[in-house]
């Protein structure tokens, strides 16, 4: 998200500068850090069509082009981008959501001062557009940001392109929201009915204060466990005291709370390579309900015909792990 909002910002500044051929250059590697730059891709395209910039809009596709050749040459396919798709199928896995899904997290993303300023920035914009004629602000700044946060309510609501809700995402538009709340506290200080200049730069700092003032109270620190970590903390302390050689696991939570060297190989197995490797019965399992069937493929009674036994379960709300060992013969 932080390269994308890079990118992105760095796309806008060369199109307001008017460097249209490096602009288009740039956004084109856009879909490679996130896939969403796809959605950029098009939006730029329209807004060069409406400029009439036509021969910039070619260099939209030398990212995809690019990366389609290395992938080619490496792997054989040409089309990897589209046979490799990881989202493939993970709408079944996430899910879907509510409308005002991301409106009501506006807190956690922006910070409610921002959120307010946004709302108030975006109108500006919409006015300076429509009464001055000054659309190209609007667009670049609003429309990228109106794009992205859209497409994300669109994808969570209908269970998209393997959307899983995550606020954090929002992190990529972030800046250009800083932007719009820039332009909205500026028009607000200017119908702001104080006429002492004193008087109104104290009533502007006032939202500046709480922008400071608000990520520090939002979560309490230290950062609380949840319930899935918490799990992890359980079953670290429990685990048998006899001698294990390899853990099959994927959270990487758990190797933290059992002082386990997460990057240690000779101890630390993915969680489904359990189903390709010989077993000892000093060997751990420990599955989980949201990696084993999400990234790992191993849904409910994945150890089916596997000579293990159950040694323990835990469970807080709806997170559950489930600790297996070797059968000794």
């Amino acid at each position: 998200e932080p390269l994308f909002a890079v990118i992105l910002c760095g796309a806008v500044l060369l199109f307001l500068a008017e460097k249209y051929y490096a602009s288009c250059l740039v956004l084109s590697f856009l879909p490679f850090v996130r896939s969403e730059g796809n959605l950029m891709i098009l939006f730029w395209g329209a807004l060069l069509l409406m400029e009439k910039k036509w021969k910039p809009i070619p260099l939209l596709i030398v990212g995809t082009v690019v990366f389609s050749l290395i992938g080619g040459y490496l792997k054989g396919d040409f089309f990897w981008l589209r046979t490799e798709n990881p989202y493939q199928g993970a709408e079944d896995i996430y899910g879907k959501g509510e409308w005002l899904h991301f409106v009501r997290a506006n807190r956690e993303i922006f910070g409610v001062p921002q959120s307010i300023m946004v709302i108030v920035g975006g109108i500006a914009l919409l006015l300076q557009a429509f009464l001055k004629g000054k659309g190209r602000a609007l667009a670049l700044l609003a429309g990228p940001f109106f794009v992205y946060f859209g497409a994300h309510t669109l994808f969570w609501k209908f269970g998209l392109f393997g959307s899983y809700g995550l606020i954090r995402v929002m992190a990529a538009v972030v800046p250009l929201a800083s932007l719009i709340a820039l332009a909205g506290l500026n028009y607000a200080g200017k119908i702001v009915p104080v006429q002492n200049r004193v008087w109104k730069e104290v009533l502007l700092a006032i939202p500046l204060i709480f922008v400071v003032y608000d990520p520090f109270f939002q979560y309490p620190l230290p950062y609380p466990l949840d319930d899935r970590q918490q799990l992890m903390k359980q079953v670290a302390h429990w685990l048998p005291k006899e001698k294990y050689t390899r853990v099959f696991a994927a959270h990487p939570y758990f190797f933290h709370a059992a002082e386990i060297d997460i990057f240690d190989s000779k101890i630390r197995k993915p969680l489904e390579s359990c189903l390709q490797e010989d077993l000892s019965s000093s060997d751990l399992i420990i599955w989980d309900n949201q990696f084993g069937p999400n990234e790992c493929g191993m849904k409910e009674g994945w150890q089916n015909g596997l000579p293990i036994r159950k040694l323990a379960a835990f469970q807080k709300g709806e997170s559950r792990v489930e600790l297996y060992r070797m059968r000794s013969f």
